[in-house]
């Protein structure tokens, strides 16, 4: 009985840990919440209380930062949009050179040969001849789904993040390329289609 207890409390645990990144407001007022998404110009979240509850919007000029749960630190208040856009085109313009990364190394070696096979930026195995980081974030739940964070090697901050991709009607039967081939050619490559 006492084994029970203890797995039920340790579930438990890990279930409310689940989702913990952190959006500091202008205000200095802070939300542990899920980002969902993040647009030019809104971040959409719920709050880490009530996962299953509604998504919130807020204006990107009312955050200040976002602190992920992998420690990860996204600055807002220093950029202002316009400016944060025109420093995305700029460290990720054609033939610049990427250093491709993720949280899974498979993810790592699909994405490589996606990239690749696309053939807009140069990639270089070194962070440090990187023109920017190219960080995909995969999550496995009943399928797998995850966006792609574009980095400045300067400081480490994300500069902007794909909306999320899944594996749900696809085809691949490896589903960590087929969510990882989904995120580059409908979340990164319609970034690029009009320039």
């Amino acid at each position: 009985m006492r084994n029970l207890i203890l797995t039920i409390v340790f579930l438990l645990v890990q279930h409310i840990s689940f989702g913990q990144d952190i959006i500091k407001f202008t205000n200095s007022e802070q939300q542990s919440c899920k980002v969902i998404e993040i647009t030019e110009s809104h971040i959409k979240y719920k709050k880490s209380e009530n996962l299953e509850g509604p998504v919130y919007t807020v204006s990107i000029s009312e955050v200040e930062n976002i602190t992920y749960k992998n420690g990860m630190i996204e600055n807002y208040s220093k950029l202002n949009v316009g400016d944060l856009n025109e420093l995305f085109y700029k460290l990720t313009k054609r033939k610049n050179k990427v250093f491709v990364d993720a949280n899974d190394a498979n993810a790592i070696i699909h994405a490589t040969n996606e990239l690749k096979k696309w053939g807009y930026w140069g990639i270089v195995k070194d962070k440090k001849d990187a023109d920017f980081i190219l960080f995909f974030n995969l999550t496995n739940a009943l399928d797998f789904f995850g966006n792609a964070r574009f980095i400045n090697p300067e400081n480490d901050e994300i500069i902007k993040q794909t909306e999320n991709a899944n594996t749900l009607a696809n085809m691949d039967l490896n589903p960590k390329r087929g969510v990882v081939k989904k995120i580059v050619r409908k979340r990164i490559k319609p970034l690029y289609k009009n320039i």
